[in-house]
């Protein structure tokens, strides 16, 4: 059974800190710092959101909340820079995606320019 070990935030709300899948292998006064559950939940995959576990350490009851990514969040970045390729019609064409396309704009303008 996996062990989980959380920040107290009110009597029946915990923040999950880390999940030990063995504790087996954890000293007996390591394990006693944590609470052992049945099972942990899958998270859902929620785009735009990340998912924060929690527990109550009193009845065990494992759950999620999902909050949404910062804007500058590397995946939210990669989800728009993705949505601008779709619409312009450059999804799927690796290195000559959206920024392959401007690297051509700025040589065809350079170009331009030295004529």
């Amino acid at each position: 059974m996996p062990l989980v070990f959380y920040e107290q935030e009110a009597e029946d709300r915990a923040r999950v800190t880390l999940i030990h899948h063995k504790p087996e292998q954890l000293s007996e006064e390591r394990r006693e710092q944590g609470i052992e559950v049945d099972e942990v939940p899958e998270k859902e995959q929620k785009e735009g959101k990340r998912s924060l576990p929690y527990i109550d350490p009193s009845t065990g009851d494992f759950w999620y909340e999902y909050e949404d990514l910062p804007e500058d969040d590397p995946h939210m970045v990669s989800l728009r820079l993705s949505e601008v390729e779709k619409a312009v019609g450059v999804k799927g064409e690796g290195k000559k995606g959206i920024a392959g396309r401007l690297d051509d704009i700025e040589e065809r303008l350079s170009r331009l320019e030295e004529e």
